[in-house]
Parts: structure tokens; C-alpha cells; sequence
């Protein structure tokens, strides 16, 4: 009995979309990349720079292997603890300075690199922290189930925000998860 697959996809400037090898980074460009050596996300150097935010990932995923019969219910969460967890990320609170948001949304929209207000964006860190708690992302087609390969689930967006004094790498790399409920 095959279980279904999706492949990430992450979009820019224009709704097209490119495989992003499920490994979508917080960049300092509007682009498709996994290279954050040439594209940092600096720390505001002074309390007048305010803060920094990421271009935000639009995010999307296809099915490559079709269920059995059908998938629904599909979420993504960050790490199983939270980043002011002591035991995970030592030394760090909640005012750590990194923040991640996510947020969802049927409509695309195009990713900036400011305060994301296209959608309402809620805290990773205290919000979408397990696979209990995830965020749901909405299903395209309209009956609400992928059931066929190529059917997409769309979109969630996901914003990293830099406040002043965060060291640099703080944390340097947070995974993320993804849940479905197959039937």
C-alpha cells in the first residue's frame, strides 16, 4: 500500500513556483536558493535600524505519490520544543531576538521583504510548535482532499523576523515538519 509524498515548492516575485528540495531557506533575496553564505540575513546593528525581517517564503506542496485514497487535514509545525526551551536551545529565552511566523492563506500573494500583512502571521515559537499544534494549510481542490498525483496544497507563508542585539548564528537552523491525515 504506497503512502503519499509531496515535494515543496517555493515561489517568488510571480506564481510559478520551483521545486525547492523540501529545504526552503530564510534569505535576504526574493529567490529560490539554498545559499545563505551569499545572501545573510544581517542583525540590525542599532536599536535605530529596528528590525530585520526575511523575503517570505511562500510555500506550497504537490503530491508525487498518490495516497491510497485520500489526504486531508494537512499542518506544518516547527521543532517539538520551543526555541526558549533551555534543554534545546541553552542559554536562550523567549526574547532570543529570532522569531519565526507563519501563516496561510488560499490567495497567493507576493513575498516582501517587510512585515508580511497579506496574512495573518502568529508565532511559531508559541503557536505552531508540534504536530498537535500545527498550523493547517488549506487543500486547492475544492472538495478539500488530495486524492491524484499533482494536486497542491497552498499556500503557507513563513517570516523570519531579526531583532537588534541577536547573535549571529543564534540559531542555525530550525527544521520544520509536516503532518497529513491519510485515509
Amino acid at each position: 500500500m504506497p503512502f503519499a509524498a509531496f515535494d515543496c515548492y517555493k515561489y517568488t516575485a510571480s506564481d510559478t513556483g520551483e521545486n525547492c528540495n523540501k529545504n526552503p531557506c530564510f534569505l535576504d533575496a526574493n529567490i529560490v536558493s539554498t545559499d545563505v553564505a551569499n545572501y545573510p540575513m544581517p542583525a540590525p546593528k542599532s536599536p535605530t535600524e529596528g528590525t530585520t525581517y526575511s523575503y517570505v517564503n511562500v510555500l506550497s506542496w504537490k503530491c508525487t505519490i498518490a495516497p491510497q485514497t485520500q489526504v486531508t487535514n494537512f499542518k506544518i509545525f516547527g521543532p517539538d520544543h520551543r526555541p526558549d526551551d533551555p534543554e534545546h536551545y541553552p542559554g536562550q529565552n523567549p526574547g532570543n531576538k529570532l522569531t519565526v511566523y507563519f501563516g496561510n492563506s488560499a490567495t497567493f500573494y507576493t513575498p516582501v521583504k517587510t512585515l508580511f500583512a497579506s496574512t495573518t502571521m502568529n508565532r511559531q515559537d508559541t503557536t505552531y510548535y508540534s504536530a498537535l499544534t500545527g498550523m493547517s494549510v488549506p487543500i486547492t481542490p475544492a472538495d478539500g482532499k488530495i486524492d491524484a498525483i499533482d494536486e497542491t496544497i497552498q499556500y503557507a507563508y513563513i517570516q523570519l523576523y531579526i531583532d537588534y542585539l541577536a547573535n549571529q548564528g543564534g540559531i542555525n537552523q530550525i527544521m520544520f515538519g509536516i503532518t497529513w491525515t491519510e485515509t
